[in-house]
C-alpha cells in the first residue's frame, strides 16, 4: 500500500532540489498540472505506475525512494566496485570497525570536501612546493643580507635584526597545510558534535509526565530513598536515550539528594 504522504513530501523535495516549478516539471514528465498537484497536495491516495515512473524519471530519483522504500534518492543501485573503495575499506565497514554514524557524519559535512581537497594537496606535496619555494626566496634574502654585513660592518646589528625576523618567517615543509587541516578537521568534529547535542536533547517534563511519576510511586509504594531513586531513573529511561552508566549515575545522584532532604 503506497503512503501519499511519503510519496507528497519526497516528489515536492526532489523537485525543489532541482529548482523546478510545478509547472516545468509537468512539462517535462509529460505529465498534467492537475495530476502533480493532486498529488503535492495530499488529494491523491495512490499514484499510478507510468505516472511514478515518469516523474522518477524526470527528478533523477529511484522509484523506490519516491515510494518511501529507501531514503537513497539516486536512481540505480551502485556497485561497491563502483564507489571507489578498496576491500580493505569495505570490510572494516562492513565488520563493524568503524563507526557507521560517525563515518556517515563526516561524509555529510559540507566542509568534508574541502579537506579531502587539502589533505590530497599534502599527500602530493602541491602546497609544501610553493612554501619551499618561499622559503628558498628568504634563504636567499639572508645570504644577501650576510654579505652586506661584510661590506658594511658597522650596520651588523641593525641588520641582524632583520635576519632574524626572516629566519622567524620561515615554514617548515608542511607546517602550513598540516595546520589547515587540522583546523579545518576541528571544526567539522565540533560541529558534528553540536548536532549531536542538539538531537539528544529532552523535552522538559510537562506536568502530565510528572503526575504521572508520582503516580507511580505511590503505586509501588517504596520503602527507601533508593527504591524511589529506581522508580524515577526507570521511567527517565522511557523517555530519553540514557544508557546503564548514566543512568546508574542519575539514579545515585537522585538518591542522595532524597538523603540530604530527609536530613533537613
Amino acid at each position: 500500500m503506497q503512503d501519499h504522504e511519503i510519496i507528497r513530501d519526497r516528489i515536492t523535495k526532489a523537485r525543489k532540489n532541482r529548482l523546478l516549478t510545478q509547472k516545468k516539471l509537468c512539462e517535462l514528465a509529460d505529465i498534467t498540472p492537475t495530476q502533480l498537484s493532486r498529488i503535492e497536495s495530499g488529494v491523491t491516495e495512490t499514484v499510478s505506475s507510468d505516472v511514478l515512473i515518469k516523474l522518477a524519471q524526470t527528478l533523477n530519483v529511484s522509484t523506490d525512494y519516491i515510494l518511501g522504500l529507501t531514503d537513497i534518492n539516486s536512481p540505480k543501485n551502485y556497485e561497491i566496485s563502483e564507489l571507489g573503495l578498496s576491500v580493505g575499506a569495505v570490510e572494516t565497514i562492513v565488520s563493524g570497525k568503524a563507526d557507521i554514524h560517525a563515518l556517515n557524519a563526516l561524509l555529510e559535512n559540507a566542509n568534508f570536501r574541502e579537506l579531502m581537497r587539502l589533505m590530497m594537496a599534502y599527500f602530493m606535496d602541491s602546497v609544501s612546493i610553493g612554501i619551499m619555494a618561499r622559503n628558498d626566496v628568504m634563504d636567499f634574502a639572508v645570504s644577501s643580507l650576510n654579505s652586506f654585513i661584510k661590506d658594511n660592518p658597522d650596520k651588523k646589528d641593525a641588520v641582524k635584526d632583520g635576519i632574524r625576523e626572516i629566519r622567524f618567517s620561515k615554514i617548515g615543509e608542511h607546517e602550513a597545510d598540516i595546520e589547515r587541516i587540522k583546523s579545518i578537521f576541528i571544526a567539522i568534529l565540533q560541529e558534528i558534535k553540536t548536532q549531536i547535542i542538539g538531537s539528544a536533547q529532552s523535552k522538559p517534563a510537562t506536568g502530565v509526565e510528572i503526575k504521572r511519576m508520582m503516580a507511580e510511586i505511590q503505586k509501588k509504594q517504596p520503602k527507601s530513598a533508593r527504591d524511589v531513586s529506581q522508580i524515577v531513573v526507570n521511567m527517565v529511561k522511557q523517555a530519553t536515550h540514557l544508557n546503564d552508566e548514566h543512568a546508574e549515575l542519575y539514579r545515585q545522584s537522585f538518591e542522595q539528594i532524597l538523603l540530604f532532604a530527609g536530613k533537613e
